[in-house]
């Protein structure tokens, strides 16, 4: 037992694959449309799947910028989960769809963010700019396989203020909005800096 007549429109990930609950009949049985087909069909073991809300939504809010990075449409900064962000499968520009593949959707959370992203820039790598800090996601391309390793390299925290790129500069507007920032990548220490 456990279905329930509000879980009509989640979704349940199991071997592997997606399916949209569509009907509910009992609290054994619900009624589902195969988004992405399962790997078997073989019982799965309980805590081997997951039931899965839509995170944008008029109670979750929607995310609060997007952006082009290595061939996916990328969203973040929902009002409840102000520290994520999502990705659609590659080349394909409305699917966020996950799967076991690398080219799947994803959805990323900043642990050492707080308060929101503000905007992300698509450099040699994804860079972030959050309320505290600013973020640099990993050097290989980003997959829904394995999760980036996302890294703080500043600590001056950024402002809702779109960035702009010159050359291979970031300029961003400080937390405060009193100044403003740089961002380049050092060559010697292969690593960003923030002036």
């Amino acid at each position: 037992d456990g279905w329930r007549a509000i879980d009509v429109g989640s979704s349940v990930y199991l071997n592997g694959g997606l399916v949209k609950i569509t009907q509910f009949i009992s609290a054994q049985e619900v009624a589902g449309q195969i988004l992405q087909e399962m790997s078997t069909v073989e019982e799965s073991v309980a805590g081997s799947w997951t039931l899965e809300q839509d995170d944008w939504s008029v109670a979750n809010g929607y995310p609060r910028w997007s952006k082009f990075h290595e061939q996916r449409l990328l969203y973040g900064s929902s009002d409840e989960f102000p520290q994520s962000f999502w990705g659609t499968r590659s080349l394909d520009f409305e699917d966020f769809t996950r799967s076991g593949t690398a080219d799947g959707g994803f959805k990323y959370t900043l642990a050492d963010a707080t308060g929101p992203i503000y905007w992300a820039m698509s450099a040699n790598q994804l860079i972030l700019g959050a309320e505290n800090s600013e973020f640099r996601a990993g050097t290989d391309p980003l997959s829904a396989v394995s999760p980036p390793t996302i890294r703080p390299f500043g600590d001056d925290g950024s402002s809702e203020v779109e960035p702009v790129r010159i050359g291979t500069s970031i300029l961003f507007a400080q937390r405060q909005g009193s100044a403003l920032r740089e961002i380049r990548f050092d060559d010697t220490q292969q690593s960003y800096d923030s002036d």
